[in-house]
C-alpha cells in the first residue's frame, strides 16, 4: 500500500453481520476511481481482525475514497496508519 497517503479505518462490527454493510458500500467504493480526478489515490481494502473474543470486519480507505462516499457518515472513520498487507482483501486500487 502507498505509504504517503492519508488512511482511515472503519470497524464495521461483527464480521458475520458486517458482510451486508460491506456489500452495500462496495458499489460506492468501486465508483471512486471513475469519479476522482486522481483515481490512482482511490484505494480501499478490508480484513477480518480479532477484537476481543470476536472477529470484526475493518474497512481501510484513503482520503480520496473518504471524500467520495455519500452513504457513510465520514465522522465514523478514524485516521490510521497505512494498513499492513497481511490478510488484506483489496476492493479497489493496488
Amino acid at each position: 500500500m502507498a505509504g504517503a497517503l492519508n488512511w482511515y479505518q472503519l470497524d464495521l462490527g461483527d464480521a458475520m453481520l458486517a458482510e451486508s454493510e460491506l456489500a452495500r458500500l462496495i458499489p460506492q467504493l468501486k465508483a471512486c476511481p471513475k469519479q476522482s480526478a486522481t483515481p490512482e489515490l482511490c484505494i480501499a481494502a478490508y480484513r477480518h481482525q480479532s477484537v476481543g473474543m470476536h472477529c470484526h470486519l475493518i474497512l481501510y480507505i484513503t482520503e480520496a475514497v473518504k471524500q467520495s462516499l455519500v452513504l457513510v457518515n465520514p465522522v465514523k472513520f478514524t485516521r490510521c496508519n497505512t494498513p499492513n498487507y497481511t490478510d488484506l482483501t483489496v476492493i479497489i486500487g493496488y
